[in-house]
Formats: structure tokens, C-alpha cells, sequence
């Protein structure tokens, strides 16, 4: 495996409250100053610097007319989503897809005009961004020094760290040697999510990690069951922190679903319970000791097998998720496949 390190550093103001970022990091940037990717290979030693993220777009923005313009890395920050950890959705709109329609019964059927789409949020997730950034905040007050660090699989080349969004997936680490991704896992403030991209040794440490957290913070709140989708809870901006006491939260990678599932439902005469929808749009996951055993040869299981009806039947730590390719183009819309 090789190790893709970019150092730079977190800017506080972006977490809830004062900004929109939740305690997974979908939308917190790390600061990278020019020349501050390195790259090291299997084997070596030494780490590279490597400039191929500065010009560089993800599949999703490849088709946009000025690409300069939806480079990986705008303005020296690159945009990270902490591997390893599910936090409740703090801002999460409905997705409006014809494939989604056609899957859930009511082809043709659009999201857009109808105001449902909006940044709906989850119980427990104003606690965890609150906590994640008070805790930042001890180590500066302002832009904490961090390293983002990738175990990268040197064949898959440069696009293994960056997922479909164009976010870089990894490790943060803080405070010297505070690994960020494990320190919230074991103060409860997320969930674990194991994904097949990840090693043996990556898989031990985030469930190791996750068991001594799973009955702290937020986490102590983690429903058993499917819980009714509250569209009254929305993305509060600059607002005053409250205690959310016991109020329980869905597993994200299903509340997800669920926003969208109770939007459509909201336009159309959508007939599929929430659980059947789950079936019925698709998703794989894998076993944890099936992956453990097989890897890649595992055999696959629709996201369906993390309910029994109503109820969970997988905990987060017995399921492993398929990783989603990012493919990463250059500005000349050529796929970039080594470094």
C-alpha cells in the first residue's frame, strides 16, 4: 500500500454552529499549502511531493465547462470526508433522481417545485458537531495543524483516495499523534462505517475504536429500529446549542434514504413501506466475517439486510459497504490513472 499525506490545517469557524460542517466532515476543508500532497510509495522510504490534485476534477464535475474552476484543490483546501464513521446527518437534502422514481413505483415523478427539498437533519446531529468543534478548539482556536493520511492501493493509482463527490477519504490526524477519525468513535459521536476499500488493520482499529464508544455521546442514542422521518427537524444556521437528551437517530447511511423515500412520498402516491424501499432501490454490503474470509470474493448482500422489517438486524460494526469508484480526470478530460 502506498500513503498519499497532505499537510495543513482545520478551520474551526466551519463547524455547526457558526458554520454547516457535522461531526463526519463531509464539509470541512483542510487547509494545504503549495506542495503540501506528498505521496509514498510501497517500499519507499521517502515521501514525494506530488501536484496532480491541483489540477485535477472528479467524474462528477467532469462535464463542467470551465473544469480549472472544479479542481480537487480550490484555493490550497481540499474538501474531506473522515473514513471509518457515520455521524447523524446535520444538512441532508433529497435526492431527485428518475432512477430513484422508477424504483419506488412513480416514474416520472420530480422532487423540484414541490418544497420538500430542503437540509433536513437528524436527531443527535447538532450535539456531535458541537462536541467535534469544542474539541478542536482546545488545540487552537481558531485553524487547528493537522495531516490527512490515505492508505492508497498503488494499482487502483491516484483515484483511490478521492470518492464519487471529489472529497479525499482518510485519517486526520491532530495534536501531534490524535487520530480525529478514532478520538470520535471512542467519544461516541459517530458511528462506525467499515467499507470495503479499508485493510484488515484499518477494519480492527475503527471497530476497536467504535466498541469503546458505542455506549458514549450521541451513540448511546443509536436506534435499534426504524424511527418515523421528522421533516420539522431542518439545518438551523448560527443557532443556539440545546440538549437533545435521549431523542434517538437512525444509522445515517438509512436516514439517507429515508429523506428522500418520505420526500417522493410527499409528490406521488409512493406504495413501498420505508423498509421495502430500501430493497427496492438497491445497495450492496458484505458480512464482516464473510469479508474478513473472502474479500473481494464475498458475497454481496442487498443494504436491505441491515432491517428485519422494522428492526436493525445488523449492528454498524457486523457490515461492511461497497466503496463507490471516484474516478479523477485532468483538465484535458483525460482519465488520470497513475502518478
Amino acid at each position: 500500500m502506498g500513503i498519499l499525506t497532505a499537510r495543513g490545517s482545520i478551520d474551526i469557524s466551519q463547524f455547526w454552529p457558526q458554520g454547516t460542517s457535522d461531526a463526519d466532515t463531509a464539509n470541512i476543508y483542510v487547509d494545504v499549502a503549495q506542495g503540501g500532497v506528498f505521496y509514498t510509495a510501497p517500499g519507499k522510504a521517502e515521501r514525494d511531493v506530488t501536484n496532480l490534485y491541483k489540477s485535477a476534477v472528479s467524474a462528477q464535475k467532469k462535464t463542467t465547462t470551465d473544469l480549472s474552476k472544479e479542481t480537487l484543490i480550490k484555493q490550497g483546501k481540499i474538501k474531506v470526508r473522515l473514513q471509518g464513521i457515520d455521524a447523524p446527518e446535520l444538512h441532508y437534502k433529497p435526492q431527485s433522481d428518475p432512477r430513484t422514481a422508477e424504483k419506488l413505483g412513480v416514474k416520472g415523478a420530480k422532487l423540484g417545485g414541490a418544497g420538500v427539498v430542503k437540509d433536513y437533519r437528524q436527531h443527535q446531529a447538532e450535539t456531535s458537531a458541537v462536541s467535534v468543534g469544542r474539541f478542536l478548539a482546545t488545540i487552537d482556536a481558531s485553524a487547528v495543524p493537522c495531516e490527512f493520511v490515505s492508505n492508497v492501493d498503488d494499482s487502483e493509482g491516484p483515484s483511490a483516495v478521492v470518492d464519487k463527490y471529489g472529497r479525499f477519504v482518510g485519517d486526520i490526524i491532530v495534536d501531534g499523534n490524535v487520530n480525529l477519525n478514532h478520538w470520535i468513535l471512542e467519544k461516541g459521536w459517530a458511528v462506525v462505517s467499515l467499507y470495503n476499500s479499508m485493510t484488515e488493520a484499518e477494519l480492527d482499529g475503527y471497530i476497536s475504536h467504535w466498541r469503546k464508544g458505542r455506549n458514549k455521546g450521541s451513540s448511546r442514542h443509536y436506534a435499534d429500529r426504524v424511527i418515523a422521518f421528522k421533516p420539522g427537524l431542518l439545518l438551523r444556521h448560527h443557532a443556539t446549542p440545546v440538549s437533545e437528551g435521549d431523542a434517538r437517530f437512525l444509522h445515517p447511511k438509512l436516514y439517507r434514504r429515508q429523506t428522500t423515500w418520505w420526500a417522493y412520498k410527499q409528490v406521488a402516491p409512493v406504495k413501498l413501506s420505508f423498509p421495502k424501499s430500501i430493497a427496492a432501490t438497491g445497495g450492496n454490503l458484505f458480512e464482516i466475517a464473510d469479508f474478513r474470509e473472502n474479500g473481494r470474493y464475498a458475497q454481496a448482500h442487498p443494504l436491505a439486510a441491515m432491517l428485519a422489517g422494522s428492526q436493525m438486524a445488523l449492528n454498524p460494526e457486523e457490515f461492511v459497504l461497497r466503496e463507490d469508484a471516484g474516478d479523477i480526470f485532468d483538465l484535458n478530460r483525460d482519465k488520470i490513472t497513475s502518478w
